[in-house]
This record gives structure tokens, sequence and C-alpha cells, in this order.
């Protein structure tokens, strides 16, 4: 038999598992039962595992660099995580209910072929976080180094001042890199309990940085004690850019929540675990940030708004045991909350998306090691030691990703009521639910034209303030949380209203993927898997899939009825 390279590089079947297809493998097949794995307190862990990060402790600089005082920097803070919530615990409905991921669910909104445009942007800045969050993991795997190393913490730079890195810093990354890749072995199935337990270690070790600060210090300090510069309509305006910017920030982890809402045990344990995680705790460590930047400016003289520079400022003033003790277990929490936001929070959504566009050649693992290769080209070391623009373009890349949200919340909530069709996902037939025409929904893509466009203006002079633009198109800009989804929706809304959606608000009559358990069917109002099986290929909407196994491969009938 000649050897067929194509077949080699195809995702291996799992023992009695169905291959898979163009449209379908077992990482983006709607999940059954025994996948489902995460409860309440596994959504707190993960929401932690983004809160207890460098980048969440900062989070209060950008709104206090825009002329806010401490006060109204934490009601900045939660009121935009109350929209974060909302919109998260909204977005995420459909991977609770229907057990499908961002992939799958873009299908659904734009079509089976127009999907590329939702996917594409998720990949794109899958890569970009991925890169940034490794680059701060090596600082911090490096700072574990550095505490058990003397030679480590003494290394000295090799390389020219225009690379923009040290060499210390390199290894870092690199070691950093390789462990992420081991990891991303891990399914996500499997990671409910590894970051809850990361999450709580990583909750004292920044209650104990803080108290340290100010014990240290003696004094609160004075960041705390700065007053908001603006005034009038330019204080409500700059109010409104920190919603946005807050809410932007997160933006793609709010888009792909159905990544995760997909393991759910009960559709309902996202929701405490969400408001827990990303309004109060999300809340706690910026403000635990600002308290302690404020003190050891007193004490130094300037602002530590990097944690892990907290640490390193330690070693650097004392390298006693005892400091090296406490640099070791601190940066060990960094360490452990940058992987978890590395492999949980990128890599595997990264892995999804390109597992979506290439089901028959990668999976979760295979995406996510290429999410993770790819993350060199962008430089990431060039996000935090020099003034790059390219950090000021992603920064601003909530105008496309929060209109996108829109659409989805819209499409799902009040054009479909919460109904989809789950078989129609999982092939590219005219005939399909979700081809719409030429396999693009064009009110999506009409909708999601016409609220970014908007944006671009103030864009562009947020990106080089030298181009002049008027006034209320920059205020728009600022304001494009409220401003892009409120057109993305209504737009949306009105194009399906013109120009309904068929087969729009419709379930299937059984279920195909083995997704549900015999209760939640009877719920939903579908014939149960259980007595689907083995039934002839035309008895549900002239669609079947072998599901005695983990994958699931579509056979469509021939016969059109």
């Amino acid at each position: 038999m000649a050897f067929n390279i194509t077949e080699k590089l195809k995702v291996p079947e799992t023992e009695g598992s169905s291959k898979a297809t163009r449209w379908i493998n077992r990482d983006i097949a709607p999940l059954k039962v025994s996948r489902r794995t995460w409860n309440t307190w596994t959504y707190l862990g993960f929401w932690n595992t983004g809160n207890f990060t460098a980048a969440s402790y900062s989070g209060g600089s950008s709104l206090v660099s825009l002329g806010l005082s401490i006060p109204s920097t934490v009601g900045v803070l939660m009121i935009a995580k109350v929209f974060t919530v909302i919109a998260a615990v909204l977005n995420g409905w459909v991977g609770a209910k229907f057990h499908i991921g961002y992939t799958v669910g873009q299908r659904q909104v734009f079509g089976v072929f127009g999907s590329a445009l939702g996917i594409s942007m998720r990949i794109i800045l899958g890569v970009v976080w991925y890169g940034s969050n490794a680059w701060m993991g090596g600082l911090c795997l490096g700072t574990i180094l550095s505490t058990i190393f003397p030679t480590f913490q003494n290394m000295k730079n090799t390389f020219p001042e225009g690379v923009n890195m040290t060499t210390k810093e390199l290894v870092g990354f690199l070691l950093y890199q390789l462990l992420c890749m081991v990891l991303l072995r891990i399914r996500p199935e499997k990671v409910a309990i590894p970051i809850a337990v990361s999450a709580g270690y990583n909750f004292f070790v920044m209650l104990a940085i803080v108290i340290w600060a100010r014990v240290h210090a003696g004094t609160i300090g004075p960041l705390v004690h700065t007053t908001t510069t603006a005034s009038g309509s330019e204080l409500a305006w700059i109010w409104l850019y920190g919603i946005t910017s807050t809410f932007g920030g997160i933006v793609t982890g709010i888009a792909n929540q159905s990544d995760f809402t997909r393991f759910s045990i009960k559709r309902t344990d996202p929701i405490l675990g969400t408001f827990l995680g990303l309004w109060f705790f999300s809340t706690l460590v910026p403000v635990i940030g600002i308290i302690t930047t404020s003190c050891l400016q007193s004490t130094y003289g300037e602002q530590y708004w990097n944690p892990i520079y907290v640490v390193q400022l330690w070693l650097a003033t004392d390298y006693s045991a005892k400091s090296r003790a406490a640099g070791f277990f601190a940066s060990l929490g960094f360490t452990i909350a940058q992987i978890g936001n590395s492999v949980v929070e990128n890599g595997i959504p990264g892995g999804m998306d390109l597992a979506g566009c290439f089901p028959e050649y990668i999976n979760i693992f295979r995406g996510s090691i290429i999410i993770a290769l790819l993350s060199w080209i962008v430089c990431p070391w060039t996000f935090y030691n020099t003034s790059s623009t390219f950090v000021t373009v992603m920064g601003s890349f909530s105008v496309f990703m929060t209109p996108l949200i829109g659409i989805l919340i819209c499409d799902f909530w009040i054009v479909r009521k919460r109904k989809i069709k789950l078989a129609d996902l999982y092939h590219g037939e005219s005939s399909g639910a979700y081809y719409f025409t030429y396999g693009c929904n064009f009110r999506a893509l009409a909708a999601w034209t016409v609220a970014f466009t908007l944006n671009l203006p103030g864009m562009i002079h947020n990106i080089t303030p030298s181009i002049k633009i008027g006034s209320g198109m920059y205020n728009y800009f600022r304001g494009n949380l409220f401003f892009g989804l409120a057109i993305s929706v209504s737009v949306y809304y009105v194009l399906c209203r013109i120009w309904p959606i068929e087969e729009a608000g419709i379930l299937d009559e059984c279920d195909h993927f083995g997704t549900w358990t015999t209760e939640e069917s009877q719920v939903l109002g579908i014939i149960p898997y259980e007595q689907v099986k083995g039934t002839p290929d035309d008895f549900c909407n002239k669609v079947t899939f072998d599901r005695d196994s983990e994958v699931s491969e579509i056979i469509v009938s021939v016969d059109q009825k």
C-alpha cells in the first residue's frame, strides 16, 4: 500500500471511535455527560486564574493614568465588571445548554463558511495574548530560578541593547514555553481541581504581599490620596472610557465563554462562579495592586505596578535565605497563575478554534501547540520593554469583538429564542439551517461591519494621535462598549425582522450526539439519544450520527426527501 501522508496527519482515532470529518471531531462535538466536569467552584477557580496574575494586579494603573482618583478607579472597576458578568453569562448560556464551543457557535451565527471571520479573529487574539502571557510567565519562572540559584540571579546579559530583552529573560521565556507545551496535553475536563487549588494559593500570595507592603512602608502611601484631574463632561467620558477599556481587557474571554460553559455539569453552574470570580475578585485584585504600589512608592519613590517586580525588588535589596524563601513562594504563585492563564484561557480556546477550522487534522492539543509556536512571531518582549504601537492596536481590538458579542447574544436569546438545531451545525449541505446564503449569514456580517466601522476613526486617533478627528467620533470610540453593543444588536435584529431566518427557534427532534441525559432531553422536549440509537438513517431529520463512542461522524442521507 502506498504511503499517504495526509492520512498519517489526520487526527488519530480513539478506541472504538469514528473518524473525524471536515466538520467534526471529538473536541468540537457537543460534549456528552461524562465529559461535563465543571461545577460552580471550577468556574470560580477558572476566572481567578486570570484574576491572580500580574496583568490583573496592575489593572488599576491604566485607570489612574487617565486622571481618576482611587475611589473613582474602584467605582469604574465595579461598574465595568457588572457589564462583564452580564455579557459573560448571557454569551456562555449557549455552551451551558447545548455544550458546544465558540468555534461551532460561529457557524450558528455567521454560517458554516462565514464562521471563518469570528474564528480568525479569535485565533489572532489567542496568539497575541498567549505570547504576552508567556513572556510574563517567563519572568515569573525566571524569578523562581533566581531564588534558587545565585548564578541565575547574577547572570550576565550577553545581548546588545537593541534586542529589548536580557539573556536571563530569554531563558525564562523558553523554559516557560516548554513547560506550558507539556501541560497543554491535559484535557479541559481534567483541569477542574488544579485551577481551583491554584486560585486559592494565589489569593493568599496576593494578601501576603499587600500586608507586607503596608507593614514595611508604615503608611498607606501617596497614590491613594490622588484626586481626579478632570471635571464636567470630560470626566464623564473618562469614566465611560474606563468602563469600556476594562471590559475590553477581557473581551476575548467573554466572546468565547461557551468554550468553557460547555463543560458545566448543570446549566446554572457558571453563574455564581462567574459572578464571584469576575466581579468580586476581579475588582479586589486591582485594589490590592493599587494599595501595594502606593505603599512601596512612599518607601522607594517608584511605582511598582507589576508584582513580580516587587519580588525581584526583595531579591535585589536582600538576597538572604528569608528573602529568597518569600520570593520563591510568591513567584511560584504568580507562575502557576500565568500557566493557568496561558493553558486554560488562551491555549485551549485557540486549539478549539483551529480544531474547528481543520477537524480532520487538528484537535485541541495540536491546535494549542500551534498557538504556542506562533506566539513567538509577535515578539512579546516588545510589549513590555518598548513603546509598542502593536500593543495599542491589540488593546483597541474590542471595537471588533464587542459588536461580535452583541450579535451572538441577540441571535441566541432574541432571534432563536434559545433553540438550536445541533445536527445542522456539523455539515455544509445547502439544506442545513446554517447554510444561509452561500454558507454565510449576511445579516450578521452587515451588523458587525456597521458597528465596528463607526469606531474606526476613534481607534485610528487612539493609535496615532497626530491624526485629528472630531470630538464626537472620538467620544463614540471611548464608549464603544455601549455604542458597539447597541448598534450591533439593533441592526442585526432589524435585519432579521426584515429578512427572517428560516428554522430560527427550532430544536432537533432528537438527541443525535448523546449530549443530554434522558431527563434533560425530556425537559427540552426531544427524543433521548438512547431511543435514537440504532434507528434508520432517515429517522430524525434525515441525519444520524454514529455516537457509540466519544467521536461523532455525520452521515447525511442521500435521499433528501
